[in-house]
C-alpha cells in the first residue's frame, strides 16, 4: 500500500504531460503511486501515458468525457494512499515536493490540507512570494479568494473519507475554491509552506485564462457563502466591485470605487466583531492590505486615491505600522508633483 496517491487528471495533455509524469516518478520520497485520468483525449496524450513501464503508473481512462470534477473524484475514489497529492498535467513537482509535504503532516497531525509556494512558468517567470502561511491567515483570504495553488496541495485520505467531500462541478472553474470552503466548514485545519515545491505553467490553453468570467461567477457564488456565515448582505453592486477587486478584473479604481470598496471592507470587519467567525486582527490586516492595494492601483488618480486613503477610516487600522503611511504620503506627493 503506498503512502502517497498523486491524482493528475489529463484531457488533450501532450505537450507537458510527459514532463508533469517524470517530476512525479522522479520523486526522492518512492512511496507513492500516480493515478492518472485520461479523459478521452483526442491527441497523443494516452500514447505517452502507456509508454510508461513502471507499476506506481496507474492508467484511469474514461469511457465518456466526464470532465476534471469528476475525474479527480473517481480516482480519489480508487486512490490506496494515506495521502492525496494533487497534481496537473501541465505543471511540474519539485524533486523533494512529496518528502517535504509528507514531514510536514507527519509532523503536524492537526493539519488536515497543505499547499505550497510555487514559481509560475512558461507566459510568467516570477515566483510566488506572498504566502498565507497560517490556518488563521488562510480562512480570512478565502474570503477575497483561494489562497491555496490547487495543484501544490496535500490532503489526508482520512479527511476525504469521513467528511466526504468532493469536487462538485456545479461550481464550473472553481471547483477547488468550493473543496477548499467546504472543508473550512467542516473545521479541518488547513497550512502552506513557504518552500517552493511547484513550477505552475501559465499558457494560453489554461481553463482558467479561457473561462475567466465564468470563473468570476462561481468565485462570486462561493464567497456568498462566506458572507452568510457572517450575516453579511451585499448588494448587486457591492458584490459586482468586490469580485472584480479580488480577481484583479480592472486595471484601475476610480475615487467612488474606493468609498464604495472601504464601505464593503468595513462591513465585514464590523460583522465578524459580532459573529467571531475569523480571526478579527488577521482579517482587520488583510482587509486594510486589499484597500491599500486598491488605492495604490488607481495610477491616473493617484493623488486623489491618496488623499482619500488619509481621510479613510481603514487607515486607522494599520496601528503602529507608520511605514506603510509613510509609503502612501510619497505616493500621494509623487503624483502631486507630476
Amino acid at each position: 500500500m503506498p503512502l502517497v496517491s498523486v491524482i493528475m487528471p489529463v484531457y488533450n495533455g501532450e505537450s507537458y504531460l510527459k514532463d508533469a509524469i517524470n517530476s512525479i516518478l522522479n520523486q526522492s520520497f518512492q512511496d507513492l503511486e500516480l493515478l492518472i485520468i485520461d479523459d478521452c483525449s483526442s491527441d497523443r496524450s494516452v500514447d505517452i501515458i502507456n509508454s510508461y513501464d513502471d507499476p506506481r503508473v496507474k492508467h484511469l481512462g474514461n469511457k465518456e468525457n466526464m470532465g476534471q470534477s469528476k475525474s479527480r473524484n473517481l480516482a480519489i475514489s480508487k486512490a490506496r494512499g494515506r495521502y492525496i497529492a494533487l497534481m496537473d498535467a501541465d505543471d511540474i513537482s519539485l524533486h523533494n515536493r512529496i518528502e517535504s509535504q509528507v514531514k510536514y503532516l507527519e509532523k503536524n497531525k492537526d493539519i488536515s490540507i497543505l499547499g505550497t509556494n510555487i514559481k509560475f512558468i512558461g507566459s510568467r517567470e516570477i515566483e510566488n512570494k506572498h504566502v498565507y502561511e497560517r490556518h488563521e491567515e488562510i480562512a480570512c483570504k478565502f474570503l477575497f479568494g483561494s489562497p491555496l495553488v490547487h495543484p501544490s496541495v496535500m490532503i489526508r485520505k482520512s479527511d476525504i473519507d469521513r467528511h466526504n467531500l468532493k469536487y462538485d462541478e456545479q461550481f464550473l472553474y472553481a471547483q477547488d475554491y468550493n473543496l477548499w470552503v467546504s472543508a473550512w466548514e467542516k473545521g479541518l485545519k488547513f497550512s502552506c509552506t513557504n518552500e517552493i515545491l511547484l513550477h505552475y505553467r501559465v499558457h494560453d490553453k489554461q481553463v482558467s485564462i479561457k473561462n475567466f468570467s465564468k470563473q468570476s461567477y462561481y468565485a462570486n457564488e462561493i464567497r456568498k457563502k462566506i458572507f452568510s456565515k457572517l450575516r453579511l448582505n451585499l448588494t448587486e453592486e457591492e458584490m459586482k466591485l468586490f469580485n472584480l477587486i479580488c480577481l484583479n478584473g480592472l486595471t484601475e479604481y476610480s475615487v467612488d470605487d474606493l468609498i464604495l470598496f472601504e464601505k464593503i471592507l468595513l462591513n465585514i470587519i464590523n460583522s465578524n466583531k459580532k459573529v467571531s467567525v475569523l480571526n478579527q486582527d488577521i482579517l482587520e490586516l488583510i482587509c486594510v492590505d486589499y484597500f491599500k492595494s486598491a488605492c495604490n492601483k488607481s495610477l491616473r488618480q493617484l493623488n486623489r486615491s491618496g488623499r482619500y486613503f488619509w481621510r479613510s477610516e481603514i487607515k486607522d487600522l494599520y496601528k503602529n505600522n507608520h511605514f506603510v503611511k509613510f509609503k502612501m504620503l510619497l505616493a500621494s506627493l509623487v503624483a502631486y508633483k507630476n
